[in-house]
């Protein structure tokens, strides 16, 4: 018998994960079953949303089961082109899921970076060759000026091996004009961060302060040798001191967001969450505060 997953309303990082909550236990993991994604119903959609339910649904068909989409149909049986789906083809959701667009005329927004899935090993390229023009073109500003956001962006992908038992993550980031803001999301299906965390720090009892504490300065599992040695204490600085944005972070059923203020949010979720989920909400309005200078040749010196 088949499994049908009926996504409705609103697809972000709160709502995607808790479709599937029944069913995305790692140490129990459904294996063999036939699922049907139902899309009909939903009225829009988040890049957390995107990043999520394709991470979700890759990690679903690694453990050898068959996934296939219900689309809104028109009377001639062709897909109906509503916004939410015509936006998912555009981002290439579909594409990469399937090997193949829904519509002919789907393209990638210019507000947007299309959903990829990177090996770690070519992270370094994607951000050089994609999104430094991408998001230079946003900022008006020389590519030579976002080193530091490079060497945040590259320790957030060394930090995905770091917890990761896979050499791939999945990559998605949207420009808002409106809100003069972008989203960035890196996902894996790893084993998540509150596993390693753990192995070093066995007394915290929930995977939300795992992931708080990898947050800090000075805190790493060392596992990965590439990895700078600072965790994610890098992300933490620019959000709290340099207050770019703001960061949330999705791993084991732990749920952590930080905010320029210091405020923190913390949840315990009814899942458990297969990888890490970030993603970083970047106010352009702040963002000069971690561009080098045009006249400095470098990034930032950090006090480590």
């Amino acid at each position: 018998m088949s499994i049908e997953i009926d996504l409705e309303g609103e697809l972000d990082e709160k709502r995607t994960p808790n479709f599937f909550y029944k069913y995305i236990d790692a140490k129990n993991p459904v294996i063999n079953e036939e699922f049907i994604i139902n899309f009909e119903n939903i009225t829009f959609v988040k890049p957390s949303g995107i990043s999520i339910l394709y991470n979700i649904l890759k990690w679903l068909g690694d453990h050898n089961n068959e996934i296939s989409f219900s689309l809104p149909s028109r009377a001639d049986h062709k897909v109906l082109k509503t916004e939410v789906i015509k936006y998912l083809d555009d981002s290439m959701f579909f594409k990469l899921f399937l090997g193949e667009k829904i519509f002919e005329d789907s393209i990638i927004r210019n507000t947007t970076l299309p959903l990829m899935n990177l090996s770690i090993s070519s992270t370094e390229n994607w951000i050089i060759s994609k999104f430094n023009p991408w998001i230079s073109k946003h900022l008006n500003c020389s590519i030579e000026r976002l080193a530091n956001l490079q060497i945040l962006l590259q320790e957030l992908f060394n930090n995905t091996r770091d917890h990761s038992t896979k050499d791939y993550c999945c990559t998605y980031s949207q420009f808002y004009p409106n809100k003069n803001e972008i989203e960035i999301g890196i996902s894996d299906l790893g084993v998540g961060i509150p596993y390693n965390v753990k192995a070093k720090v066995p007394h915290l009892q929930y995977d939300w302060q795992c992931i708080s504490q990898a947050l800090n300065r000075g805190f790493t599992t060392l596992t990965n040798p590439h990895n700078m040695g600072e965790g994610l204490y890098i992300l933490k600085r620019y959000i709290t001191i340099d207050k770019i944005g703001y960061v949330s972070i999705i791993s084991g059923n732990g749920h952590y967001k930080l905010f320029p203020s210091g405020n923190e949010y913390s949840n315990v979720l009814n899942y458990t969450y297969p990888g890490t989920y970030i993603s970083i909400v970047i106010n352009l309005n702040n963002i000069s505060n971690i561009l080098i200078d045009d006249y400095i040749d470098g990034g930032v010196d950090f006090e480590w």
